[in-house]
């Protein structure tokens, strides 16, 4: 799998497909998307800089829901027989939640759906 990213812009609030990464020092510096809507895609790659201040990238799981939609670090899901659960990245492994100690994976899951995620609806904070 090729791994995708997307990336919320902080100051825009929007949520870009990102198309290109620059490093600097080991460090992501950049994220560049296109500018065009889904109709018209512009050849033109507009960009957002210095992480964790203008952008918050996030990984795909690699992992549709049962709609067909693309799950990424940040959503929020609802999964088979369980209540919403914040998707993040931790000790190697796409999480969803715990059962007392144990966490649970993505892949554990036959059914998931997406509801949303942190960043366009963060009221969904309240119900992970």
């Amino acid at each position: 799998m090729i791994p995708k990213f997307r990336a919320w812009l902080k100051r825009e609030k929007k949520m870009v497909d990102v198309k290109k990464l620059t490093f600097v020092e080991g460090k992501v510096r950049c994220v560049f998307y296109r500018t065009g809507t889904e109709d018209h895609d512009s050849d033109i790659l507009s960009s957002a800089c210095y992480e964790g201040v203008t952008f918050k990238l996030m990984q795909s799981t690699g992992v549709l829901d049962d709609n067909g939609v693309e799950i990424y670090e940040g959503d929020v899901i609802i999964p088979d027989g369980g209540g919403a659960s914040l998707v993040h990245w931790k000790d190697g492994a796409f999480q969803v939640g715990y059962y007392g100690d144990i966490p649970y994976v993505l892949a554990d899951y036959k059914s998931i759906t997406v509801i949303g995620n942190i960043y366009e609806n963060p009221e969904l904070l309240q119900e992970v």
